[in-house]
């Protein structure tokens, strides 16, 4: 994470800090280097996320449960092993396979 002092006020990366209620267009025109989120890189994340979706839609159904459960649900091999009652090798198998062909789809 970058962090830029300007005056009494910390910017971190492409987030300004309101402590003093600056305004984004007046940051802008005398301060342009401050703001680094620019249009490409709206649209570039745009396009990332569209890729990521797209690659995710690929993945069989339990390759997309399997993956919520463990990144967004924070849970085990172990965990998930026993609420499907299959061995947690299968499952860490199943989720190295699913991170495996999301890096080919995204390619």
């Amino acid at each position: 994470m970058t962090t830029v002092l300007v005056g009494h006020c910390v910017y971190f990366s492409s987030q300004i800090c309101y402590a003093f209620h600056y305004d984004d267009e007046l940051i802008m025109v005398f301060h342009p280097e401050l703001v680094e989120e620019t249009i490409e890189d709206d649209v570039f994340n745009s396009i990332e996320i569209y890729k990521g979706k797209e690659a995710i839609k690929k993945l069989n159904k339990k390759q997309k449960e399997r993956l919520v459960k463990f990144f967004f649900d924070g849970k085990s091999t172990r965990t998930i092993a026993k609420e499907e009652e299959v061995a947690y090798s299968a499952v860490d198998k199943s989720i190295a396979s699913a991170l495996k062909n999301l890096k080919k789809f995204l390619k």
